[in-house]
């Protein structure tokens, strides 16, 4: 099985909801879309941060 490995860059761009990054909606659908744990402990802190605001 193959699968697309999206940078950490690319997933900020599609969270803030960047027009070019919207085109993962697809892969993502399709379950295309597969990560690593660099790019999951790059994200956390993010998500985390975004969470205590809300």
């Amino acid at each position: 099985m193959s699968g697309l490995l999206v940078d950490t860059s690319v997933w900020i761009a599609y969270f803030r909801g960047d027009k070019h990054a919207k085109k993962l909606d697809e892969d993502i659908d399709a379950n295309r879309i597969c990560t690593n744990e660099l790019i999951l402990s790059e994200l956390l802190p993010l998500i985390r941060f975004k969470k205590e605001l809300k």
